[in-house]
């Protein structure tokens, strides 16, 4: 594109370059004219004027420069488009089965292809199910040392984070184990570059996601009270738990599923609403964990509001039957901010967090 187009437009202008008049003769008659005007007295006011307003339209439009918030306004608006047309064209092929099965067919319409497809699946199925296998055997030789770090009573800090260290490791050799058996069976299998490209999504997707329910199981010992480092009950430690496993299933697996989906044709408009869909997903499951909390949550502000001066206990109150609308604005603006892709709003939101952390934790 970039030979052909200066090309053409050389090649157009050849003719016009040849029947176009003759520099000289141009500049002849333009000065001819200007002499006119200027020796006409009427003529040379309003030529004079002419000039003035041209000026003054010139110095208007350079001061006028396009304000941040007009960029911000274009850019929304922009995105808002780009994401209702993805969504329309997920719908049509939610919605109209006959267009879907047609994609389908035409994907996949040669035998060659229907091969390639099928023998894909096996080969990402064998590596990730002798992952799992390798994961399951890994698990279950170290349950007697799991069992006995577990059952151990320890008092003080230092050595409940000594034996929480060590069942962490114990915790995380299976997802190891998984990682090495599936990437060393992998090439074993000799998939299409495709098939490769499934496979790899779909083991690094699950070992990101085992990863961080270690991180987690570290932090909340659902099972391990006695290992536990913050002081939480066992109910509520297997609550936060829970939403912590929600979450990262739809967000780690959801993300990884649609890479593997686009490594097999998956066309990018579908793929960009689909992520929408899963952030819509997420923004659902922060609202209805932030409501599940709100009074728990309200009570403990109320409780800290017994001590302090009067005006700083009257905004403890107050916050503590507001929390609730603050912290859904908070995740709205933050699935805003992603969904738009909005140039600096992660900054603008993490300096807005950290300022009002500082805040709160000074008036406590």
């Amino acid at each position: 594109a970039l030979l052909v187009v200066p090309l053409g437009l050389a090649l157009a202008a050849v003719p016009a370059a040849a029947q176009a008049p003759q520099p000289d003769t141009i500049a002849v008659k333009d000065l001819e004219s200007l002499i006119k005007t200027l020796e006409n007295e009427s003529d040379r006011k309003a030529f004079v004027k002419k000039l003035k307003d041209l000026l003054a339209a010139q110095r208007a439009t350079a001061a006028k420069k396009p304000s941040a918030m007009d960029g911000f306004i274009d850019r929304v608006v922009g995105r808002v488009r780009s994401s209702g047309k993805a969504l329309a064209e997920v719908a049509n092929m939610v919605t109209d089965l006959p267009k879907l099965w047609t994609w389908l067919d035409g994907a996949f319409e040669s035998d060659r292809r229907r091969g390639m497809l099928i023998e894909g699946l096996w080969k990402t199925l064998l590596v990730l199910a002798l992952g799992l296998l390798a994961q399951y055997l890994t698990r279950w030789s170290l349950r007697n040392p799991r069992k006995k770090v577990e059952d151990r009573r320890k008092d003080t800090f230092t050595i409940r984070a000594g034996y929480l260290t060590i069942r962490t490791l114990l915790d995380l050799l299976p997802v190891v184990a998984f990682a090495a058996v599936a990437y060393a069976a992998l090439p074993v299998t000799e998939p299409s570059t495709t098939a490769s490209a499934v496979a790899l999504s779909l083991i690094f997707g699950f070992v990101l996601a085992r990863a961080i329910l270690v991180v987690l199981r570290m932090v909340l010992a659902p099972r391990a009270g006695s290992l536990r480092l913050p002081k939480i009950s066992d109910e509520t430690a297997a609550y936060l738990y829970l939403w912590g496993r929600r979450f990262t299933h739809v967000v780690v697996y959801g993300y990884f599923v649609l890479i593997a989906l686009s490594a097999v044709g998956l066309p990018a408009p579908v793929h960009d609403a689909l992520l929408t869909l899963i952030g819509i997903i997420v923004l659902i499951l922060a609202i209805i964990f932030i409501l599940q909390n709100r009074k728990a949550v309200a009570a403990w502000f109320d409780r800290e509001s017994e001590s302090g001066g009067r005006v700083l206990r009257t905004l403890r109150r107050r916050l503590g039957d507001i929390w609730h609308i603050l912290a859904i604005l908070y995740v709205i603006g933050g699935f805003i901010v992603w969904a738009l892709d909005i140039e600096g709003g992660f900054a603008f939101l993490l300096r807005a967090t950290i300022l009002t952390a500082l805040i709160v934790g000074g008036g406590y």
